[in-house]
């Protein structure tokens, strides 16, 4: 039938037609222009030019060809826009200061910052980057779903396997009709991490990827300032990134000198050109004095380099600041992961809905992929048992196959005898060749079918099993880190607009106290005067009777982190001036009121980050005599109010010291009872937190451990002991030798009948090395202050001398050392 004018014609009202058009236009736009995929982080028009130099076999050990040839390939094929507007993606695709990992390895001239254009298509070529073959790994149709083409002759995947977190890893830039999206790139190594977190806990907050993922980590290197806009993204999927470029101030040397600012890097996308001419313009309006001179210095070997040199009479400091305030030198890149999920466009999604379809999409494809293994491995099956059910009857084949009319009467005839079962065993015998008819092609045979065999058992278990599928993809994710994780290029600062509670504080000397009932409380170090030997202190709680006396107490700084380590074995962390501030007398805040303590779990123990070496380790023990060592950062966590397991407990035990070492102390020991023993921390082995420890030194029956304290190895401190009767004494270090082994009962700290005679046990210690004090406590709150300086050095196993004056009924029970400071000296 032919068609006329009259059947091109729409009845309708323009305006309603309009917009019905118009709407249509704009979702196509969407779909198939502007906006990435959360699933491979990709454009049509990115994915197609990969899918194209998948056909071309470009692989990243192979050969490049020409990106003329890529991008007719492209066009002809999947793009039906023109090689003009391909040619531009490819080569963003390419250009390393735009993509943190390229997904394109180029060759020739493909542009540079300055914004200066890449050479003709005909004169540059490419191949796929390593990143990109990452994301066509697996591609077919089996894997993912295919559709055809603009012409429909060819088909093309509707999305990739994408091995890697692309979106995430190079973010992404797209303008729609009514959305846009502006996403920015993370370091792989963090966003593995994330992800790996999320599906362990799919309840992970933004929070908590904040801690994992710290910010965007740019390919040029430039600073991220403030963590509030990448809070703000992780949980809105819209923020401002405030970025700063790199630079170094180098002073003025001799009379003639001058000051020189050295700028190394600028924030993502900016381009030195634009900087320059930036800083032009103000010179020329006035608006900025002090520089006398400017080149850019930038090179390939070198990198970005612009130097800038500053009049005499200028402070180089003031002009930096103009240049910050008025340049591209500090920039904000404004974040918003406007992207499409199951094909439908998700308006600024949460860093967690990005994992979330990344996971969901490779647990969807690993699961298309074994299905489709699985088919194939069930017909190979089929065929390696029929090919071995031949030669075990291999005569009685041949003369058959010789008989027959045909190959389709040989066919039946093979069935009919019960050689073999089926059609397809039938075809695969006539197709054999003479080798496969050898003993060794039958034992290959047999060999062939016992993996096959155990190859599918292996995929019924994983087929269907989410939670075995997730687990390869967290191997994968591993195998990503382990090949292609890289340090941070961008460095997170604080931003120096904003001001939080902590800046607020001021930044002072306290001293932290937890009491046995679980009461904390901060008090000015400046309120516990030094008293003389043989003092009664001062009180350190209010008390009515003797069930709450301190137990834990060191000088911190208000700043510093505090790690709480509890009974059940795990760990918290708080800023010391989340402690409560309080009166000497007072009892301060009970830790449930700062922590979420589970039923029955009380703090034991506390430590100042601040104490611990950096790259140090934490060294614990427990009531029954267990030690283990462990990596400080293993204990470094963000986790307010869950917390985290810091050593796995047998029954009835529970942790009694925690302290930090450099990882090359010696560990001093001290029993209840009078024993020491000490021996490097080498001697402990390193273990993960979730473990148990072995066995610190040999103990009486009956004894416990009662304080435990490091050394370093070539100083010669004073070993200070105190005993519940408040008697002290002070030897050299030198009169405990360091020992091989854990497994000795060690040296006598007192005399043998010091103890019986004047009752109590020993129940702490110190190390002295310069002029520190001491605090002791006591059952009934009793607080005193001294210095060590005040007690003459004895031998080892003297009884030692009166250094606090108890009450009636009261005792000590714990001992902390207190730095040197102008009052004690």
């Amino acid at each position: 039938m032919t068609k006329t004018a009259n059947d091109n014609i729409i009845v309708g009202e323009l305006a309603d037609k309009l917009d019905q058009q118009f709407t249509q236009y704009a979702f196509m736009s969407l779909e198939d222009r502007a906006l990435p995929d959360a699933r491979d982080g990709l454009k049509p028009s990115q994915r197609r030019i990969l899918v194209a130099m998948d056909d071309l076999k470009l692989s990243p050990g192979g050969n490049t060809k020409k990106c003329a040839k890529i991008c007719g390939d492209t066009s002809g094929n999947y793009h039906p826009h023109g090689e003009a507007v391909i040619y531009p993606t490819l080569v963003r695709l390419a250009q390393s200061w735009v993509m943190r990992y390229p997904l394109v390895s180029p060759q020739g001239n493909f542009g540079n910052r300055d914004g200066d254009p890449p050479a003709a298509m005909r004169y540059t070529e490419a191949k796929l980057a390593r990143s990109g073959a990452l994301l066509l790994q697996d591609l077919n149709a089996n894997v993912v779903d295919y559709q055809p083409n603009y012409n429909e002759e060819m088909e093309e995947p509707t999305i990739l396997p994408a091995k890697a977190p692309n979106l995430l890893l190079n973010g992404c830039a797209g303008i729609a009709v009514g959305w846009a999206t502006n996403m920015p790139p993370h370091n792989l190594t963090e966003t593995c991490n994330a992800i790996k977190a999320y599906i362990e806990n799919e309840n992970l907050t933004a929070e908590e990827v904040l801690d994992i993922m710290p910010g965007p980590d740019f390919p040029n290197g430039c600073k991220v300032l403030g963590r509030a806009g990448v809070l703000d993204y992780y949980k809105n999927g819209r923020g401002s990134v405030k970025l700063e470029g790199v630079w170094e101030i180098k002073g003025a040397k001799g009379r003639k000198k001058k000051s020189e600012i050295i700028i190394t890097e600028l924030p993502y996308m900016a381009s030195p050109t634009k900087f320059i001419d930036q800083v032009v313009e103000l010179i020329k309006k006035g608006e900025i004095d002090g520089i006398s001179d400017m080149k850019d210095l930038s090179s390939k070997k070198d990198g970005l380099r612009i130097w800038i040199e500053i009049k005499q009479a200028a402070i180089a400091e003031i002009v930096l600041n103009t240049l910050i305030k008025r340049t591209c030198l500090r920039d904000s890149f404004s974040i918003n992961s406007t992207v499409l999920i199951d094909g439908k466009v998700v308006e600024c999604a949460s860093i967690i809905q990005l994992f979330k379809a990344f996971v969901e999409h490779r647990e969807l494809v690993l699961t298309r992929k074994f299905e489709a293994e699985r088919r194939k491995n069930i017909a190979r099956t089929e065929i390696v048992e029929g090919l071995i059910a031949v030669t075990k009857r291999l005569d009685d084949a041949i003369k058959i196959i010789r008989n027959a009319e045909d190959p389709a009467d040989a066919k039946a005839k093979l069935i009919k005898a019960s050689i073999i079962k089926t059609d397809n065993q039938a075809e695969a015998v006539l197709s054999m060749t003479l080798r496969s008819l050898t003993k060794l092609e039958a034992g290959k045979l047999k060999e062939e079918l016992e993996k096959l065999v155990d190859r599918k058992k292996w995929l019924d278990i994983i087929i269907g099993n989410k939670k075995k599928t997730r687990a390869i993809i967290v191997e994968e994710l591993d195998e990503l880190v382990e090949k292609f994780g890289d340090d941070r290029r961008s460095t997170i600062k604080a931003d120096p607009t904003d001001i939080n509670d902590e800046d607020l504080i001021a930044d002072e000397k306290v001293v932290v106290l937890l009491s046995g009932e679980g009461y904390v409380k901060r008090i000015p170090l400046s309120e516990y005067r030094v008293q003389s030997r043989g003092g009664k202190g001062s009180r350190g709680v209010a008390k009515k009777d003797n069930e709450d006396a301190p137990v834990e107490v060191f000088e911190a700084s208000t700043k510093d982190v505090l790690l709480f380590f509890t009974t059940q074995g795990a760990v918290y962390r708080r800023k010391a001036y989340e402690i409560p501030q309080v009166s000497k007398t007072a009892r301060g805040a009970h830790v449930s009121n700062l922590l979420s303590l589970k039923q029955e779990e009380d703090v034991t123990n506390m430590i100042s980050m601040a104490s611990v070496p950096k790259n140090g380790h934490l060294v614990m023990i427990t009531k029954k005599g267990y030690i283990k060592r462990s990596k400080v950062e293993d204990y470094d966590t963000a986790r307010k109010v869950a917390g985290i397991n810091a050593i796995k407990l047998e029954d009835d035990d529970s942790v009694a010291f925690v302290l930090p070492t450099t990882g090359s102390e010696d560990v001093f020991i001290i029993t209840e009872q009078g024993n020491a023993i000490r021996y490097s921390e080498e001697v402990v082995p390193v273990q993960g937190r979730v473990t148990r420890g072995s066995r610190a030194m040999k103990l009486n029956e009956g004894d416990r451990v009662a304080q435990i304290f490091t050394l370093k190895p070539k100083d010669k401190p004073d070993i200070f002991v105190i005993t519940s009767a408040g008697y002290g004494k002070k030897s050299p270090a030198t009169e405990y030798r360091r020992l091989g082994s854990r497994a000795v009962k060690g040296y006598a700290v007192l005399k043998k009948n010091a103890l019986a005679k004047r009752g109590g046990k020993l129940v702490g210690g110190a190390a002295l090395y310069n002029g520190e004090s001491l605090l002791a406590m006591t059952k009934f709150g009793q607080v005193i202050r001294f210095g060590a300086s005040e007690i003459r050095n004895t031998g080892r196993t003297t009884g030692g001398v009166k250094v606090v004056t108890l009450n009636d009924g009261d005792e000590v029970i714990k001992l902390a050392k207190i730095a040197a400071d102008a009052e004690d000296e």
